[in-house]
C-alpha cells in the first residue's frame, strides 16, 4: 500500500478536496500539511492512519504537534 504523498489531491469524509502541500514523517507516523482546494489559505494538519490496509485521515488537534509540523514545512519551503 502506498502512503499519501506530496502533490496528491485527497477528498475527506466531508467531501471537501484538499491538496497535500507536504508530508512530514516522524518515525512511522506520516503527517500531512493540507490546503483546501477551494480556498488554499485554509490549511489542515492531519495524520495518516493505516488500519487493515485501509488509509484514513485524522485531523491533528494537539496545538503543539500542529505547530511542530507547520514549522517543519515552512523551514523546507525556506519561509522561516
Amino acid at each position: 500500500m502506498e502512503r499519501i504523498k506530496k502533490g496528491e489531491a485527497i477528498t475527506l469524509d466531508d467531501n471537501i478536496e484538499y491538496y497535500v502541500i507536504d508530508n512530514v514523517m516522524q518515525g512511522a507516523d506520516n503527517y500531512l500539511y493540507l490546503a483546501k482546494s477551494s480556498d488554499p489559505k485554509e490549511i489542515m494538519i492531519a495524520k495518516e492512519i493505516i488500519t487493515d490496509n485501509e488509509i484514513s485521515i485524522e485531523e491533528v488537534t494537539d496545538e503543539a504537534k500542529e505547530q511542530e509540523i507547520i514549522t517543519e514545512v515552512l523551514k523546507r519551503l525556506d519561509l522561516i
